[in-house]
């Protein structure tokens, strides 16, 4: 499995619970989709990734920056059909 994605609400709560632990995340934002997204991805104990979407949650990725372990990821478009997501600490 590659990964599981689940509906959250209050991404700054989350946020807070996830560094009070310890562990690693990345996240990216979407403030002008409808309805506006804002996403964390981390990874449980086996490596599978969680990705959790808050929907509706107009977050400001620059104001997460450099706050314990977190980092944002940006859709890049390549050359081909493919997307690379570059990550920006």
């Amino acid at each position: 499995m590659d990964h599981i994605a689940f509906l959250a609400k209050d991404a700054e709560g989350v946020r807070a619970r996830i560094q009070k632990n310890k562990v690693e995340m990345h996240y990216r934002s979407f403030p002008d989709a409808e309805p506006p997204l804002f996403q964390i991805f981390l990874k449980d104990p086996d490596q599978v990734t969680i990705e959790l979407n808050f929907l509706g949650e107009r977050i400001d990725p620059n104001a997460w920056k450099g706050k314990g372990s977190a980092s944002a990821m940006t859709l890049k478009k390549s050359g081909g059909k493919k997307t690379a997501i570059e990550t920006q600490n």
